[in-house]
This record gives C-alpha cells, structure tokens and sequence, in this order.
C-alpha cells in the first residue's frame, strides 16, 4: 500500500533517490515544531509577560483570560502548521476571530501586529532552543514553512480586524441615518430627539450650523464631507432618492468668507448660517425647495439669491397665467422685437442702470431707452419702479418655466 505520510511522500524523495537536503530539513523541523508544542504553557506565560509592553495591551482593555486563550490559539496554529499537524475547527477560526475581537477592545492595529510579531519572535525563539548548533542547517532549511505559518496567520487576523471594522462602522452609520431622519420627522420640535441626534451625530445643539443640498449624483459633498471632517469639524451627509444633504457643524469663528470656500466648486444649494440643531429640519426644507426650483446650477448658490425662482416655483400651474397677465401684451410685437425687448428690461433689471445695460448689450443707451418705454407703455409695468420690477422678475422667471 502507497504510503500517504508527508515526510516519505513522493514530493519528498524527488525522483526516488535519497531525500534532498530541504526535504530532510523539513521532516527534520516538522518533528522539532511537534515536539515544542509540550511547551506550549510557557510560551503562552512568555507571550503575555512581553505583549503588556506593548500600547494597547498594557492599559488591561484585554481581560487575561481572554489575553491568554488568544496565545494559546495563536501559538499551537504557528506550530501545528511549522508541524504539518492537522488543525481542528477552533484553530482555524482563531486567527480571525483574534483579529476580531481586538477590535471590540479598543487595541490598535499597529499594537495588534506587534503582538502577531511576538507571536513568531517565540516560536522561532522555542525552535532554535530544540536545535543544536550542529543542526542549525534543519532550522534555515524549513524556514519558509515558518515564514509562511506566520504570514497565514497574520493575514487572517488582519482580514477578521478590518472585516470587524466594517461592521462597526455600518452599524455607526446606520445608527446616524437612523437619529438623522427622526430629526427630520420631528422637525426638531422634539428636544429629547434633538438631543439624542446630536449626540450620535457628533454635533453640539447650541451651536452653528450651514446645510448643503445637491441633487443626487450631481455634486461633490461626499469630497466636502471628507474635507469638512479633515479640518476637525463635525458634518453628516444624508442621501436620499432624489437629493443629498450635507449638514456641517460650523466651528467657532468661522467666517462667512472662511466655510463658503468649503463649498467653491461644488454645485449645490447652499442655506446662511443658523443657530441650533432643532433649526435644521426647517432649512434643510428650504434648501431642498431652492434647489428644486433652480435649472442649471454652477457652482454653489445660496438660498438669499433663490428667492425669485422658489417664489416662481411656489406659484406652481399658474405660473403661465402670471406670465400671460403681466408680460401677455408683448405678443403684439414681432418675435425678434419681442425678445430684444425682453432681454433689454431683464438686462437693466440684473444691471441697475441703462448705461451698465448697454454696454453688456454693445448698443447705444437710447436704444435700451426705447425698448425699455416700449415695454412700459404695452404692458404697464415701469422697469424702474421697485414694486414693478419685482413683478417683472417674478414674470421673467415664470414665462421661462412655463416655455
């Protein structure tokens, strides 16, 4: 019968002639490896004297009895795979599971690594100690198997660290898109929510805030969020089907010129600075609305310059009428003369002046002149008075949503 134990294998007698050198040396450190593992108890006292040097491990957030079944676990894997032995279901959890639970106590991944280091500095340490130095040739021989043991082990602790991570921080995320939206539901009249919301969001009721929104897709918050975070300022950045939401926690002093330049870039909608965390339902509404109500959008545009389109918007199916009733008798012109018309009264209007209107125009300012009395004298209204400019606006805005 064809013999199945590793060290008579065909890989290891080559073509059949006496074993090679590395062969010999691999059964040679397989049987050393076996026979450290009686050792293993003082490994295990080594490792848990030494790891407590390390930061992360020394302040106790690692109970003992927790310190010293990870050791155990770490140390008897390394050496059943440095001895070829077979691994039970415990064993080849207790990387990951290792790596896990670091997590939940607090130690960094840097102390974590450390510590897996440690790991092989005394298995290495309690193999050389079973060697003569006549026989050091096995050791260097079955080196990579140990190099390998420990590289398995140390990926899998990483894997079960960052896969822990992971949950955390979806937990933590679903946690504050859950305090967000019931801030929203309750439009911050609840201070019990409010309070609570703040708390999981990172933010301090009492102060500062400034909202963000973009349509979904359209806009860089989510870069502005990492930069916000980057300067030490606390934000949450809410997705929803149609709209994202940036809500930042302005820091003390900050000026309007210094968290405006957060923004430059960026197409959104952008609130004016409020007080008070309940306040934010409310301007997050009007933000939202403004953002509604605008078509193309470069750059950041702040809620006090959107009044007119939210106002346009706000008229909703009459916006037509409004347009017919204020700007109808314009129809009596030409198309031509009807647009030069138009365009000569929105430009005055967006300019303050006739000569200022000419120039962006390139015609003489008798000519803005004449259109501008001709625009008085068929619809009525005079582009000079400030009720009346108001409604032309208005009517500017909604005949170019009604078109």
């Amino acid at each position: 019968m064809e013999s199945t134990d590793p060290t008579t294998s065909d890989e290891s007698r080559g073509d059949g002639g006496p074993p090679a050198p590395a062969a010999d040396g691999r059964r040679g450190l397989r049987a050393i490896a076996a026979a450290t593992l009686d050792r293993l108890p003082e490994l295990v006292e080594a490792f848990v004297t030494q790891v407590l040097a390390i930061p992360g491990y020394a302040n106790g957030e690692v109970g003992d009895h927790e310190l010293r079944s990870g050791a155990g676990a770490s140390i008897e894997l390394l050496i059943r795979r440095v001895a070829g032995l077979p691994l039970d279901e415990r064993l080849r959890r207790a990387s990951a599971e290792i790596g896990r639970a670091r997590v939940d106590s607090g130690v960094p991944l840097e102390s974590l690594m450390q510590a897996v280091r440690l790991d092989f500095r005394l298995v290495w340490s309690a193999l050389s100690d079973e060697i003569r130095p006549s026989e050091m040739a096995v050791l260097v021989a079955g080196g990579a198997d140990v190099w390998e043991a420990v590289e398995q082990h140390a990926n899998a602790v990483l894997i079960g660290y960052q896969a822990r991570l992971a949950e955390i921080t979806r937990a933590l995320e679903d946690e504050r898109r859950e305090w967000f939206a019931r801030l929203l539901a309750t439009d911050g009249q609840r201070p019990e929510i409010v309070k609570r919301a703040a708390n999981v969001l990172d933010f301090v009721p009492e102060r500062r805030f400034v909202v963000a929104v973009a349509r979904r897709g359209e806009s860089a918050l989510a870069h502005v969020r990492a930069d916000v975070l980057a300067r030490g300022a606390s934000c949450h950045l809410h997705t929803q089907a149609e709209s994202d939401t940036l809500l930042v926690q302005l820091p003390n002093g900050t000026g309007d010129d210094q968290w405006r330049r957060w923004f430059a870039g960026t197409t959104c909608v952008l609130s004016s600075p409020f007080e008070g965390l309940a306040a934010a339902p409310r301007h997050i509404r009007l933000a939202q609305a403004c953002r509604g109500a605008l078509g193309e959008v470069d750059g950041p545009r702040l809620v006090r310059d959107s009044w007119l389109e939210l106002a346009a918007a706000s008229i909703g199916e009459f916006r037509r009428d409004l347009a017919h009733d204020l700007l109808g008798p314009l129809r009596g012109l030409t198309a031509a003369d009807r647009e030069r018309t138009v365009e000569a009264v929105r430009t005055v209007l967006e300019t303050g002046s006739v000569p200022a209107a000419a120039a962006r125009l390139y015609c003489h300012r008798n000519t803005v002149f004449n259109r501008m009395n001709r625009f008085r004298t068929l619809t009525g209204l005079d582009p000079s008075s400030p009720r009346d400019a108001a409604l032309i606006n208005l009517a500017l805005l909604c005949r170019e949503a009604a078109d």
